[in-house]
């Protein structure tokens, strides 16, 4: 039994292998967020750990941009069930102004928080080591 739930687990938590330093992924990344409500919290927990600090590139809709508190926030909708909220400088207020409501653009980003309840990642625009 206990050889069987380590085999179940290693299953769950396999993984793509890593990226390597500067390696950029592309959107089927959001496509291996499970759906909700089919892993626990602390499996939740283990498997974003794969994905947080990863460099993303992909294509979104811009929903809205605001700023707030000193960033400027830019709404994107991905997909029916995922939300993205990509942060930007306030340095980038002039790139802001000229993304169009309804418009998709492609972005990079630095995957840095997921709201499960809220279907929702956050993102910080660019690639950080």
């Amino acid at each position: 039994m206990k050889s069987f739930l380590m085999f179940s687990v290693l299953l769950l938590f396999s993984t793509p292998s890593p990226l390597a330093q500067g390696e950029v992924a592309t959107a089927k990344i959001f496509d291996e967020i499970p759906p909700p409500g089919t892993l626990t919290t602390i499996q939740k927990e283990e498997r974003w750990k794969r994905y947080e600090g990863r460099c993303v590139e992909w294509e979104a809709t811009v929903i809205d941009v605001i700023k707030e508190q000193g960033e400027i926030a830019v709404i994107l909708f991905y997909r029916l069930d995922l939300n993205i909220i990509l942060t930007l400088p306030v340095a980038r207020y002039e790139y802001a102004l000229t993304l169009t409501k309804g418009t998709k653009y492609t972005f990079k980003g630095t995957l840095r928080r997921y709201l499960e309840k809220d279907r929702t990642i956050f993102m910080d625009e660019g690639c950080q080591p």
